[in-house]
């Protein structure tokens, strides 16, 4: 695994945001941590930040949900490998666009959630290496 990974993680939960941020920071993984879209959206917009996945929960404060937040975030960063996470099996239902991303229900263990992003970015990087010009940290 790189250990410079970067993974964008928006949960409105503040512990569970802490929890999921020392699990992944604790396998080597960067964390940017958001608690509502506009700070996800700072992120995803700020052109010198290298993101590399994002989680992200369905449902979270702001002017978009889960969903529609990454079919945002794909739109900005084509190929960007997204994760979303529910503990709301219902929501999967009432909008079938959720299938073009890989989906994580709640309650989910450490190791779950460390699998399911390692597989997603095992998926991506498989066939790509590292851009010249990109960068490894975000203001």
């Amino acid at each position: 695994m790189d250990a410079l990974q970067t993974i964008l993680v928006l949960e409105d939960e503040p512990l569970l945001l802490d929890h999921v941020v020392d699990v992944l920071s604790e396998v080597g993984y960067r964390v940017l941590p958001a608690s509502n879209t506009a700070e996800a959206l700072h992120y995803l917009t700020d052109s010198t930040c290298r993101i590399d996945l994002m989680f992200s929960d369905i449902r979270v404060p702001g002017s978009l949900n889960g969903l529609a937040l990454a079919q945002e975030a794909q739109h900005r960063r084509p190929g960007l490998p997204v994760i979303l996470t529910t503990g709301f099996a219902s929501e999967l239902l009432e909008n079938p666009a959720h299938h073009a991303f890989d989906i994580l229900l709640k309650p989910y263990t450490p190791d779950k959630l460390i699998t399911t992003i390692r597989r997603a970015l095992e998926q991506v990087s498989s066939g790509m290496s590292r851009r010249k010009g990109d960068h490894d940290a975000c203001d």
